[in-house]
């Protein structure tokens, strides 16, 4: 009662306070007044132990809420109030191909589909795998904010370990193909699907297998019982065979699942991978409830050992019901990989496949807890719909070779009285929770973030480039609200001085990319 109460009197607050003044023009340091002069109170609930005492504000919450009505707008949280945050470490990268798609059609994304962290986690970062015998490697960067004055931006780096093929750990996969023929192009989108299926067969191992089912009209057919993956003609062979004759009809979708289940059953691997792809070029369509009970199905598959992942065709720039796909991938803890061009396919194979089938981990979850003597509030960057999740079963497995990045916006308490107060202190604590795939035992690996930070032009250029990619997504959203003074032009700056070639050109097609946004947003949008 006493939340929705104060609740209600921030709502009414904000109803009636001043507008802010114009801002003034952008800098890399640039924060309001009016957030330097917010105040917290201590909490009474914090049991996270840091390794120096807190010495936190005493002001009381009546006396921070009249100044701080705006950063609570803000996705930002007030430290003593909710000092632990968790992300998810598996999340999606669909977003950037999508907002790509919408640039080159000449059209400016929405918000909903310029999802930060999706493009924050598009590129590689470059870090180092762990060599201590533990499964994750962490590492950590404090910068200053390029959007705010006095605010700072930790980024957060993790590395899953690169485990070598084993040859006692194959790979079942099986792979059920449903390229629908509603438009008259619609042999690129099986051309493309039949190219992705060949780039996996050249990175599978003899004692990994292959099974495939395609449709054929309103059914489906095994168009390759299991077979070994050096058995390179027979795969080829039936993957040239592969018709655009699918269909969009929910119970044949569902019982060609089904039908795929049963065939990892049969060659079910123990102690290996066993993984259903499901392959198509159009959205689910079905009725909540029967999607429901194919997510639960899945799921339950899962806990038998066969996990699912979907690849969704897309030669049009269409997004493909992107929710339910996601839905259905992460029900089956797999992943969801929207491809519109073979570049695309050669990366989930090359750069990811490693990364998409075998397990170092299960029920990562990752924890960062607040020091409320040194920072007063937090934002995750992105992750708009579900933003510090305070849930302990909020975890992921984690593959070999899987990466994450998470940003996280702070503004120190020492901002507020002009004195330094994080000398020899820390930000925060950083708890990487997991178990070994075979085993109950959870471990945990703990790291400082240290109160201490570096101006931006000192930042190491790969987290320069990920502030880049998040100031980009940040732009399609309330761009004030987030960026603050940052403009398309100094985005691109940003970018430009971080961009190193990569084996893809990928860093040389973002800059491309915010150019094309410039340029739209100095345009009117027809509606």
């Amino acid at each position: 009662m006493f939340r929705l109460r104060l609740l209600a009197v921030l709502v009414a607050l904000s109803a009636c306070a001043p507008h802010s003044p114009p801002p003034p023009p952008f800098s890399l340091d640039t924060l309001p007044q009016w957030w330097l002069d917010a105040k917290a109170k201590p909490s009474m609930e914090m049991s996270e132990t840091f390794s120096h005492p807190r010495h936190p504000p005493t002001n009381s919450i009546k006396q921070y809420q009249q100044h701080s009505l705006i950063p609570i707008a803000h996705n930002f949280h007030i430290t003593t109030l909710t000092p632990k945050s968790i992300f998810n470490i598996n999340g999606q990268m669909s977003s950037y191909n999508e907002v790509r798609d919408m640039l080159k059609q000449n059209q400016l994304p929405s918000s909903g589909t310029a999802r930060v962290e999706e493009i924050i986690n598009y590129f590689d970062y470059g870090y180092a795998p762990p060599t201590d015998g533990k499964p994750f490697a962490v590492y950590t960067e404090t910068v200053d904010s390029p959007w705010h004055t006095g605010a700072k931006i930790i980024k957060i780096g993790i590395q899953a370990q690169e485990l070598p093929p084993k040859p006692s750990a194959p790979a079942n996969l099986v792979f059920v193909v449903n390229i629908v023929p509603e438009r008259i192009e619609h042999q690129q989108s099986l051309s493309l699907a039949q190219q992705t299926l060949n780039l996996l067969l050249e990175k599978m191992r003899p004692q990994d297998k292959i099974t495939l089912i395609a449709y054929n009209g309103q059914n489906h057919t095994l168009m390759l019982a299991p077979t070994p993956a050096n058995k390179k003609n027979t795969i080829r062979r039936a993957i040239k065979q592969l018709e655009a004759n699918g269909t969009n009809q929910p119970e044949s979708e569902k019982q060609a699942l089904q039908t795929a289940y049963r065939e990892a059953e049969k060659s079910f691997t123990h102690h290996g991978i066993n993984r259903v792809f499901l392959i198509k070029n159009q959205s689910f369509d079905m009725e909540e409830s029967d999607f429901d009970t194919l997510k639960n199905q899945i799921a339950e598959k899962r806990q038998n050992g066969i996990s699912l992942s979907i690849l969704g065709i897309d030669t049009f720039g269409l997004g493909l019901g992107r929710y339910q796909m996601r839905s259905l991938a992460d029900a089956g803890k797999g992943n969801y990989n929207r491809i519109s061009n073979l570049k695309e396919a050669d990366k989930v194979w090359i750069r990811q496949l490693s990364s998409t089938l075998t397990p170092v981990a299960k029920d990562v979850n990752v924890q960062v807890s607040f020091n409320p003597a040194t920072v007063q509030e937090y934002r995750l960057v992105g992750y708009e719909n579900h933003a510090n999740i305070l849930k302990e079963n909020f975890t992921s497995d984690i593959n070999a070779g899987h990466s994450a990045t998470a940003l996280y916006e702070i503004v120190p308490v020492s901002q507020n009285n002009g004195t330094d107060n994080t000398a020899n202190g820390e930000y925060a604590q950083l708890q990487l929770h997991y178990r070994l795939p075979s085993q109950p035992q959870e471990y945990i690996i703990s790291q400082t973030i240290a109160a201490k930070s570096k101006p931006l032009v000192q930042a190491g250029a790969d987290t320069r480039f990920a502030l880049a990619a998040a100031a980009y997504a940040q732009q399609f959203h309330d761009r004030k609200k987030y960026n603050g003074n940052m403009d398309w032009q100094n985005i691109l700056d940003l970018a430009k001085q971080s961009a190193h070639p990569d084996r893809y050109g990928l860093r040389q097609e973002f800059l491309d990319l915010i150019q094309t946004a410039q340029s739209l947003s100095a345009k009117p949008q027809q509606q």
